[in-house]
C-alpha cells in the first residue's frame, strides 16, 4: 500500500506544469516519457502479487 501512496504522490507531482517543463527540456526527456509505462505496469504486477495461488 505505501508503493501505491508514494507512486499516486509522484504522478500528481509529475502533472505541475513547472516540473513538467523543467524533465521535458532537460536531459531527463526519456525518463519522463517512461514513467506512464511504469504506472500503467503498476496495477498489473500488484494483482499478480496479490491473488491467490
Amino acid at each position: 500500500m505505501l508503493v501505491i501512496t508514494a507512486f499516486s504522490g509522484i504522478s500528481n507531482e509529475l502533472l505541475n506544469p513547472l516540473i513538467r517543463k523543467y524533465l521535458t527540456q532537460g536531459g531527463f526527456k526519456q525518463i519522463y516519457s517512461a514513467v506512464p509505462l511504469v504506472f500503467m505496469a503498476l496495477p498489473a504486477m500488484f494483482w499478480e502479487n496479490v491473488k491467490p495461488h
